[in-house]
């Protein structure tokens, strides 16, 4: 699942205006600031964990990526013009980190600040999932692999995490969305079937974002999605996923659907593993 991302950007250069002095009639010289960006990024997009897993840090790299500013550079930085262009985004420079003790996607952000207090950012994702357990199984039908969407061709990665539990990076299946991740259950029937389960979950906007029944429409809450109106698969040969994804403006049960709150439209995605 490893995933490098390199971001080429150019240094944006602001000229700020001086202010004159009361006791100097000459207007000062301009002051050069600059916006770092990000050259090279060392950490995976997306990492997985079970509930309470006490692994992330020792997981998650010591060196999260190399940014750049080669107008003004960085404290302690090194190397190009100004002899400290560059500096590495450490595991150090965390914002914060994730709540471990429950199931769910969480986003790490990586910062550093160049000398003129701009600040270069790296966000990895993280899901915390729970496995099945108990009086419940897990559905008999291995869903992890490569899917394409049939109307676009585009391809998503379902990535199994526990027996029955897996990892979903796009859930509309469009390069316009970045990856981010999502959890995805399959539960053994009553009747021995696959039972699809896709519970409301933050996602990369701020709100919430649930797979439900490609039949069912908008105005549900997500507890109601949950309960009456799952993902399905639709054909076992080959295996084929279909769902609408519902969006909603908080990620809570009582939440009303709405699509195309942020992402993506209210049309029905079908897709076939490869």
């Amino acid at each position: 699942m490893k995933n490098y991302k390199y971001i080429f950007l150019l240094s944006i250069v602001v000229l700020i205006a001086g202010c004159t002095k009361i006791d100097d009639p000459s207007p000062s010289k301009p002051v050069t600031s600059s916006v770092p960006y990000v050259v090279d990024q060392y950490a995976n997009d997306i990492y997985a964990f079970g509930v309470g897993s006490n692994k992330i840090y020792s997981t998650i790299p010591d060196t999260i990526g190399l940014v750049a500013d080669s107008v003004l550079g960085f404290t302690g930085g090194f190397g190009g013009h100004t002899g400290h262009d560059f500096a590495y985004l450490l595991k150090s420079d965390i914002v914060r980190w994730p709540d471990t003790t429950k199931e769910g996607g969480a986003s790490l952000a990586f910062e550093k600040y160049n000398s003129s207090g701009f600040k270069a950012k790296i966000v990895v994702n993280v899901v915390i999932a729970e496995p099945i357990s108990g009086a419940q199984k897990p559905g008999p039908t291995a869903l992890e692999g490569t899917y394409k969407r049939t109307t676009n061709g585009f391809l998503i990665t379902i990535v199994k995490i526990f027996d029955g539990v897996y990892l979903i990076d796009n859930l509309g299946g469009a390069g316009t969305v970045p990856a981010y991740p999502f959890l995805l259950k399959n539960f053994k029937s009553t009747s021995g079937k696959d039972s699809l389960s896709f519970k409301i979950q933050a996602n990369s906007c701020g709100g919430g974002a649930q797979l439900i029944d490609p039949t069912s429409g908008p105005g549900l809450t997500a507890a109601e999605y949950s309960a009456s109106h799952p993902p399905i698969i639709s054909s076992l040969s080959p295996v084929t996923l279909k769902w609408i994804v519902m969006e909603f403006n908080g990620a809570t049960s009582e939440s009303i659907g709405t699509p195309g709150l942020c992402a993506w439209g209210g049309s029905v995605r079908t897709f076939e593993k490869q």
